[in-house]
């Protein structure tokens, strides 16, 4: 045992302050960096609301900054959120603008109006009557614009882009239109449609299975993979499919997301017999179409076991040779377990245990 005297106390305690102050710094760097609302660049809005892990790149600064609420938003800006993490800021004119968790926006102004580079993720956004937003997606831009709805309801529209480029637009309530520069379509609820250099609503494909119905798969161990295919007469940007044991599909034994038309993941939901289908959806997830129901039956296959001859038993032959040109034979029983549902057995012999 040790014994510190006075000056390793002192020492030792300046030390765990310095440690105590970084770890601090680590999780909250505001310290570190001034507020950017001395920006050159003009003000677009402020943090209203902010939840978890919010990074802000200020556009005359190299690096990012956690971001705090009331903290100016200026042109050119760079916003991030995080896993369970998100946004609201509160623009000049006072509209409302909102960015879910894993997204990536700039934020510019173009002529007086807001523009928003949408890198990926989930943005919200809540327009006031004849405000307008640019959108940009891929080489195109779009202009949105908030309307007075029949109901005088808010106008919220929602964002969504993949991190392959894809971009949906989506209008939850109230009233908006979308314009490119040939053309203008006024949005619908809950009606998705790609920003694309045509705007239409998401096609509504026809998605059938490439699997045999009633089709019985066999199993050595859970979690062999299952592979499922099909096909669909438009592209899309993702499928989902569903597994379940009633055809009802009120509680899902398995569930997976495929970007291609076929999907192979390990099932461990058991044995017995099964229904599946496949639903073609827009990036946003949005329900496009679903495939009629199929059924299938997992069959849980048990190894056969050799029962003769044992693995202690040791087999031995001695041949008597007359002449050069005898017939070698010998006989020895080979017997194994049967195994449920299986109707032809292959056995192997080999000179090594690899059995190459």
């Amino acid at each position: 045992m040790f014994l510190l005297n006075r000056a390793d106390k002192i020492f030792l305690c300046i030390a765990t302050l310095i440690v105590a102050i970084f770890s601090y710094l680590l999780y909250d760097d505001s310290l570190l960096f001034s507020d950017n609302t001395e920006s050159l660049h003009e003000k677009i809005g402020i943090i209203y609301q902010i939840e978890n892990d919010v990074r802000l790149k200020p556009a005359s600064a190299f690096a990012w900054r956690s971001a705090g609420k009331k903290v100016s938003v200026h042109d050119k800006d760079r916003i991030f959120t995080g896993e369970r993490s998100e946004v609201t800021i509160q623009l000049t004119d006072g509209s409302m603008i909102n960015l879910k968790e894993n997204s990536l926006v700039t934020l510019t102004l173009k002529n007086g109006e807001m523009a928003l580079d949408l890198k990926f993720g989930d943005f919200t956004g809540e327009l006031s009557e004849n405000s307008k937003l640019k959108v940009t997606a891929g080489k195109e831009e779009f202009n949105l614009q908030g309307e007075k709805s029949t109901t005088n309801e808010k106008t919220i529209v929602i964002l969504n882009k993949s991190r392959s480029g894809q971009m949906d637009i989506k209008l939850e309530q109230g009233a908006a239109s979308v314009k490119t520069k040939n053309q203008t379509k006024t949005l619908e609820i809950n009606r998705s449609v790609p920003l694309e250099a045509k705007l239409e609503e998401n096609p509504q494909p026809e998605v059938q299975s490439l699997v045999a119905d009633k089709i019985v798969f066999r199993q050595l161990k859970a979690g062999d993979p299952l592979t499922f295919n099909w096909t669909s007469t438009k592209k899309v940007p993702q499928y989902k499919i569903e597994i379940s044991r009633d055809p009802s599909f009120k509680e899902l034994a398995w569930t997976g997301r495929s970007t291609t038309e076929k999907i192979s993941s390990p099932f461990r939901a058991g044995d017995g017999e099964f229904f599946w289908r496949v639903k073609a959806l827009t990036v946003s997830g949005q329900e496009l179409n679903t495939s009629a129901t199929q059924s299938f039956k997992v069959i849980r296959m048990d190894r056969p076991v050799l029962t003769s001859p044992s693995l202690e038993q040791s087999l031995s032959f001695e041949m008597n040779i007359d002449t050069q040109d005898a017939d070698l034979k010998e006989s020895f029983k080979i017997a194994w377990t049967p195994v449920a549902d299986s109707k032809k057995y292959r056995f192997q012999i080999a000179s090594d245990a690899q059995f190459k």
